[in-house]
């Protein structure tokens, strides 16, 4: 399993759109259609700063498929002019999970 990272950052003030976009574009909904994602996150920042995406995914060759998805070049226009990416994203292979069953 594979986990992306991206940091975003969002124009001072209009956070909450930024968060009712993300949302109402079905962001992570449409990863998994496109190309398999697991699951996903979006994070907002406590103490100010960049948002974070994260996604799980099966391999890098499923992540890669979202990468050069048009879906995907699609949902980065929409975000134009509210969130940027502060830096490339990163790619991390998972070595340990812990899930406590409740």
């Amino acid at each position: 399993m594979i986990r992306s990272m991206i940091r975003l950052s969002v124009v001072p003030g209009r956070e909450r759109e930024f968060e009712s976009m993300f949302s109402r574009l079905r962001v992570l909904e449409k990863a998994k259609s496109a190309a398999g994602l697991v699951s996903g996150q979006v994070l907002k920042p406590v103490q100010g700063g960049a948002y974070a995406v994260t996604a799980t995914w099966h391999s890098v060759r499923d992540y890669q498929r979202w990468i050069d998805s048009p879906i995907r070049a699609e949902l980065i226009k929409a975000l134009d002019g509210v969130a940027v990416p502060d830096s490339p994203p990163e790619l991390f292979e998972i070595v340990e999970t812990y899930e406590p069953v409740h």
